[in-house]
């Protein structure tokens, strides 16, 4: 994973840069920001970038070894100025004299070997790809770890507490497949959408245990933690203690979406950095690129997707959730305007069927639709933000849309999103407003 798969955020990978440049990296850090706009995948190529300067030699001073043992351009309060000092506290002697030394050689580390090739900052940015670190490139490093919700299982006893380690297939084909992925992705990856997936005490010790142990390249240790949000209190408070001593050469990216459900103390120990939605022109180019799209269709795509990436990606999945709820909206509307009650109550039978997250984003895509089929009465295009099939079927049914049911239509969907949070009966939930919507149509 590099910088380059990351769709757009140039000034963001310009700051991780610089941060390494400036060797500034803070032990602990947290990206936040909207649905779709990449903050996993800025993580996961951080992640690999910190460890593959180790594997290609590169220097990064800005944290101290406990041990003072590896002082490849460090300069230490404990230890002082290395150069030719031996440290009473440390016992390291450099046996290399101080003018071997120099300031520019602290960028680029003495060689016995005369041929070898001298790596300057902008090559340790973009190694070459026939050098890639192959752990790397399979997201299996041994100083890379990942923290997620998870699970327990049928299988698993009674008093276990689920770890990461349990669905480490699951997730490595996930983020595998691509580094932007959801909640519910992930949910169906393992099998349980219906259920509330958390992190608990048993993966904040296992952590623990795993960075405790030396690193094996000799360099950092990396622990992306991904929702951390969804941490119980008890491994929270455990976190908070790891974050508060972390592990020599130990560097903790956590990736969250609702940063201030976590407690303020393990707020206030990491340094945020805020991450904002796709730009447009990044969007275009990274579509055309990675789908071959058309630049008409990639530019209008982009801008129904306003800077999120997985909405724009569900929109190309024609067999995916925005395809379905496209076809669930029409079929709605179409027997709501023709009364047909029989199979209006087989409509709701359906939507009953799915999953309760699954409902709830219906009734959100059903409030977007509502929204721009009444904006598109207008006739300005700049209002609007439809795929090109939605905006097929507004040519014919935005005219029942206006100012006399749009506030009755958006109360109504948000009152069966606030029903169905409260565990309310789907079935009446969604007939109810089948029902409801005859009358709105009505209304002109």
């Amino acid at each position: 994973m590099k910088f380059s798969d990351v769709i757009g955020q140039e000034e963001i990978k310009a700051r991780l840069m610089q941060m390494c440049d400036e060797d500034r990296i803070p032990h602990a850090m947290m990206f936040c920001g909207p649905r779709g706009c990449g903050k996993m995948a800025l993580a996961m190529a951080f992640a690999c970038h910190l460890l593959e300067r180790d594997f290609r030699g590169g220097v990064i001073r800005g944290v101290r070894s406990e041990e003072c043992g590896d002082f490849r351009g460090v300069r230490s309060e404990e230890c002082g100025d290395f150069r030719g000092v031996r440290s009473e506290e440390c016992g390291v002697r450099n046996a290399l004299s101080a003018e071997d030394y120099s300031p520019s050689s602290l960028h680029t580390p003495p060689s016995t070997n005369e041929n070898q090739q001298e790596y300057s900052p902008s090559s340790l940015h973009t190694p070459p790809s026939s050098n890639e670190n192959p752990m790397l490139a399979n997201m299996r490093h041994p100083d890379l770890h990942f923290t997620y919700p998870t699970i327990k299982l049928p299988s698993m006893s009674s008093d276990y507490k689920p770890v990461s380690d349990d669905f480490a297939r699951e997730w490595h084909e996930m983020i595998m497949d691509s580094p932007y992925f959801t909640m519910d992705k992930w949910m169906r990856a393992i099998g349980a959408e219906n259920q509330q997936a958390i992190i608990t005490a048993g993966e904040s010790d296992a952590l623990t245990h795993k960075l405790s142990l030396v690193s094996s390249q000799g360099g950092y240790k990396v622990a992306v933690v991904w929702l951390p949000e969804r941490m119980n209190i008890e491994c929270a408070n455990k976190m908070l203690k790891l974050i508060e001593e972390p592990p020599s050469r130990t560097v903790f990216i956590m990736v969250s979406d609702e940063p201030d459900r976590l407690l303020e103390t393990i707020r206030s120990r990491t340094q945020r950095i805020d991450i904002k939605r796709i730009d447009d022109e990044s969007m275009v180019r990274g579509l055309i690129e990675h789908r071959g799209m058309g630049e008409e269709d990639a530019r209008r795509l982009a801008r129904m997707a306003a800077g999120d990436w997985l909405k724009a990606m569900e929109a190309l999945d024609a067999g995916g959730e925005n395809g379905l709820f496209l076809d669930m909206f029409r079929t709605l509307m179409r027997l709501a305007y023709a009364r047909n009650v029989k199979d209006m109550k087989k409509w709701s039978e359906t939507i009953a069927s799915f999953g309760r997250e699954k409902q709830k984003r219906f009734l959100e895509y059903f409030l977007r639709m509502a929204r721009e089929n009444f904006m598109y009465n207008f006739g300005n295009p700049q209002l609007t933000y439809m795929t090109r099939e939605e905006e097929e079927f507004a040519v014919r049914f935005a005219r029942f849309v206006n100012e006399k049911n749009i506030l009755q239509m958006n109360e109504l969907a948000n009152r069966a999103i606030r029903d169905i949070g409260q565990n309310a009966n789907a079935k009446i939930v969604f007939f109810d407003m089948a029902m409801q919507m005859i009358v709105l149509l009505l209304q002109k």
